[in-house]
């Protein structure tokens, strides 16, 4: 993508920007307040907190997540909210549902 970018003359964040639909209610099992990556791996929410800052901060041209938690999990979002902040628009599919579905 960056070589078609330079080709282009083309410049993240002034041309392009990437959003990443993660849909992590998926992965979510709420009676264990974890979310199943892969098979048999486990991660909390603190974990995804971290991995999105660090890749919201090793990537800057990625300016949106949505759906990055499970609706449920609002200790998470409160969290992923004061640590992105400014870098990243979080959006949740739920916001826009007028009946969205169960996490559970």
């Amino acid at each position: 993508m960056q070589e078609a970018m330079t080709a282009a003359e083309l410049e993240w964040n002034t041309h392009l920007v990437v959003g990443i639909n993660v849909d992590a209610s998926m992965c979510y099992q709420a009676e264990k307040n974890k979310y199943e990556l892969t098979v048999s791996q486990w991660k909390s929410s603190d974990d995804l907190v971290n991995y999105y800052a660090d890749l919201v901060s090793q990537r800057p041209y990625i300016r949106l997540l949505e759906d990055p938690l499970a609706k449920s999990d609002t200790v998470g979002w409160r969290k992923l909210r004061e640590r992105l902040n400014e870098d990243c628009t979080l959006l949740s599919s739920f916001d826009l549902d007028p009946e969205p579905q169960s996490d559970e």
